[in-house]
């Protein structure tokens, strides 16, 4: 639970900056409203409505429409949620079980009140700031706006667009982080693979019956027809169990900063134990390094053998060959083990980790009480497609012991898939809230442009009647639209800049401050921005001259 509340913490904040947009999309919604009402809120200040009255009215309007947003966000939740849930239920512990209950209801209804009478309140001050009679004798022509609630609107915009850029930022550097983890060579190969796991009885499998089994499964399994081959592992990559057991190795001396962590006694410690049978490394298409894997010598009856990745082969002996030095497994301490072999590193962290050091064991070899041979893994890589053998790997498991059911059926790619399944969760739901800001962003400067069109039809009129281009009168607006995209951007990129550091725990193969990455959600910001300016702008060159003055 602990490693999932950064990412958690990390999406309520994403949450925060959407609702923060569409807060600074309602603010400027009421303010542009306040301001086309200037002569209704100036006679009814004239014939004696006070402040309390003007502050429950605009209060009363911004409590609506947040409620009104709420009710119809909640509702979508609901269905959202199912969705949600499927896609990370691998990445969130109880995901399935999670609901829309009362708690999250009353949370969305107080964030509604609150955002509701906070910027509902916000064109309030801009409304009574105002002369009664002039304001009743400007409102009618609409030729002027305040100063002040016209900074205000800008301000929000500029607001909007910086947060916009914000969630760009993370989503485009969790999109590079998921991109980079595909790339990962895991170290084996995950095509045409099929496993399974079963957990053997203790009271069945006690003492030399585990073993037993592993050889009669294996056996079958090979006889299989589609099968190419066959294994057995108690764990699988890319993510296996961290033992951190401290494992005696004869000769080893700790040396200061050398990288190996030490345990009890002194003793090195090895991050992964792994019993495996003999086919592991031609299952999983693993590159053998130096020496030899397992085989038939190393049976109940032969010298004990044990085979080490390239990680703990340079961790313990550097450059020197680990091949016929002794190791004494944690699992069956003291008896020591003469390494054989040494193989390539596999992931075993996960693909977003450093491979740590492993230590493989022959499942005939080892103590026969030892936890790790009773949940056992299979692995089977067919000849052809994987669904064509999985009848049969039921089949045989039944024919070994028919009270034995397969779990966690799934191809060996779905596994590696699944131990993605985090960071890709993450990037979907952070691509959903980017791509709602950006939508909210472009509604809101396009929304203050065309106000301002709106706003100055009679100055476009005279404009163009003394002979003002059509495209004069675009480069006007859409200049300021540019102007405010282009405070956002930079304002956003500071903000990227700070804040993305904190997805640094989530990212992998990009830095935080990645400047491509930056450079590149600004540009589309910009883009977008500007594309929703220019529609804006455009419908003051469709002012009619002689239609704006007379109307005005």
């Amino acid at each position: 639970m602990l490693a999932v509340r950064p990412a958690l913490r990390m999406l309520f904040g994403a949450v925060c900056f959407l609702l923060l947009i569409a807060c600074a999309n309602i603010a400027n919604l009421l303010l542009s409203r306040a301001e086309a009402r200037q002569r209704e809120i100036a006679t009814r200040s004239a014939l004696g409505a006070g402040l309390p009255r003007l502050a429950a009215q605009f209060a009363i309007e911004g409590t609506v429409l947040s409620l009104l947003g709420t009710a119809a966000g909640v509702l979508l939740a609901y269905f959202a949620l199912q969705l949600i849930s499927v896609a990370g239920a691998a990445s969130i512990p109880q995901a399935l079980d999670a609901r829309i209950d009362g708690p999250v209801v009353s949370f969305a209804v107080a964030m509604g009140l609150v955002t509701g009478l906070l910027f509902g309140l916000a064109p309030l001050q801009h409304a009574v700031k105002r002369n009664l009679h002039g304001a009743i004798r400007a409102a009618g022509a609409a030729t002027t706006r305040a100063a002040g609630a016209r900074r205000f609107r800008q301000a929000l915009i500029v607001g909007q667009l910086a947060l916009a850029l914000i969630l760009l930022a993370g989503t485009g550097l969790m999109l590079r982080s998921v991109w980079n983890l595909q790339r990962v060579d895991g170290g084996f190969d995950p095509s045409r693979v099929v496993t399974a796991s079963v957990a053997l009885r203790e009271a069945t499998y006690g003492g030399e019956g585990a073993r037993e089994f592993w050889t009669r499964l294996q056996e079958r399994l090979l006889g299989v027809p589609g099968v190419e081959s066959a294994t057995l592992t108690s764990t699988l990559p890319p993510v296996a169990e961290d033992f951190g057991w401290s494992t005696a190795i004869p000769g080893w001396v700790p040396v200061a900063g050398g990288g190996v962590p030490i345990g009890a006694g002194g003793m090195p410690v090895v991050d992964h134990y792994q019993v495996v049978s003999p086919t592991y490394l031609d299952t999983l298409k693993i590159g053998l390094v130096a020496g030899r894997f397992f085989d038939a010598r190393d049976d109940a009856a032969g010298p004990k053998a044990a085979i080490v990745n390239e990680t703990l082969a340079r961790a313990i002996w550097g450059n020197e060959s680990p091949i016929e030095r002794q190791i004494v497994p944690a699992i069956s301490y003291p008896a020591p083990y003469t390494i054989v072999g040494v193989i390539a590193d596999v992931k075993n962290g996960g693909v977003d980790q450093p491979t740590g050091t492993a230590l493989y064991l022959p499942y005939a070899q080892v103590p026969a009480g030892t936890s790790l041979l009773r949940a056992p893994f299979i692995a089977v890589r067919a000849a052809g497609a994987p669904s064509s053998i999985l009848a049969d790997i039921r089949r045989v498991v039944r024919d070994v012991d028919a009270a034995l059911p397969l779990a966690q059926i799934r191809t060996l790619d779905d596994v590696v898939s699944a131990s993605q399944s985090r960071p890709r969760f993450m990037t979907l739901v952070l691509t959903l809230f980017a791509g709602v800001s950006l939508a909210l962003a472009a509604v809101g400067i396009f929304g203050v442009i065309s106000y301002s069109v709106a706003q100055r039809t009679k100055e476009f009129g005279i404009r163009m009647s003394l002979g003002a281009q059509p495209r004069a009168v675009l480069n006007l607006e859409l200049g300021r639209g540019l102007a405010l995209t282009g405070s956002g951007v930079l304002l956003g990129v500071g903000g990227a800049y700070a804040l993305t550091r904190l997805l640094s725990a989530f990212l992998f193969g990009v830095a935080a401050n990645d400047l491509p990455t930056f450079a590149g959600v600004a540009a589309l910001l910009a883009i977008v921005a500007t594309g929703a300016s220019y529609v804006a702008a455009r419908r003051a060159t469709k002012v009619d001259p002689l239609v704006a003055l007379r109307t005005e």
